[in-house]
């Protein structure tokens, strides 16, 4: 169970890093980006920040609420190792990968039509979830 508290600790911290880091990009953005009547990308983007900022904390109340409770503590250790969820999220996973590869790849092929940049640009995205596909793969099967 320590290894538990530990993970959940880690994920708190994970989570406050996050949300620092969104605070300092948010300020930094509204530095940048001159402020104009049509702010609405800006006004946008500052959304998108303050989103992961209020899910950010979310997250780190109900964490922290499990650790100090130990039948809240048993309770999410049950949900998390549970083995049929796991197998549920991995074929999930499985299936929203190769949905995900398999639209990027049409996509460049549209895109290669009409637009070299956006076709390049797709191209790049599809190597690098390709790339994090295998690398995390590779590193699953180490630990398996």
């Amino acid at each position: 169970m320590e290894d538990f508290k530990k993970k959940l600790r880690i994920r708190i911290g994970l989570l406050l890093m996050l949300n620092g880091l969104m605070l300092f990009a948010g300020i930094l953005f509204r530095m940048l980006v001159p402020a104009n009547e049509n702010a609405l990308n800006g006004n946008f983007v500052s959304g998108v920040f303050v989103g992961i900022q209020a899910v950010c904390i979310s997250l780190i109340i109900i964490t922290a609420g499990k650790l100090r409770s130990e039948a809240e503590l048993n309770k999410a250790y049950i949900v998390e190792n549970d083995e049929r969820k796991k197998a549920v999220r991995l074929s999930a996973a499985r299936t929203s990968q190769i949905i995900i590869l398999s639209v990027l790849a049409l996509a460049f092929l549209i895109a290669s039509c009409f637009n070299k940049t956006v076709a390049l640009t797709l191209l790049c995205v599809q190597l690098f979830v390709d790339a994090v596909s295998i690398i995390s793969l590779l590193c699953h099967s180490k630990l398996m």
